[in-house]
């Protein structure tokens, strides 16, 4: 996505579907919180 946006576009294609920056921000915040309650389960 780092660089679909340096050429000015929204959205990537993989593996045949549309992925766009809010679906990947929104990805990120999920594992992140997972990252949170695997640490706190240690």
């Amino acid at each position: 996505m780092d660089a679909a946006q340096k050429e000015g576009k929204g959205a990537v294609a993989l593996d045949g579907k549309l992925i766009d920056i809010a679906s990947i921000r929104q990805a990120e915040v999920l594992v992140k919180k997972a990252d949170l309650l695997a640490a706190g389960r240690r």
